[in-house]
């Protein structure tokens, strides 16, 4: 660990244990650009289902998220 006196701390690293406990948590929604790559479609056309209200989405601040329950929901039509 480096001195705090001199400002040159950073805080540790986290653990594996750590970061599989993050990426095992669920992701509550997602951006357009991930939902185009999971449902392997272009930005353009992930765009046109926000648009056209096929899958519902929220706007936080400038970015517009789309929950994981329209991706389960669209998936299930679908399946």
């Amino acid at each position: 660990m480096t001195n705090v006196a001199n400002g040159s701390w950073s805080p540790p690293m986290p653990s594996s244990t750590e970061k599989t406990r993050r990426e095992q948590q669920r992701r509550l929604a997602i951006s357009q650009a991930e939902m185009a790559d999971a449902l392997g479609v272009s930005m353009a056309t992930a765009g046109r289902m926000i648009r056209n209200k096929i899958v519902r989405s929220i706007k936080v601040g400038q970015r517009r998220l789309i929950p994981m329950s329209e991706i389960e929901r669209l998936l299930a039509l679908v399946a």
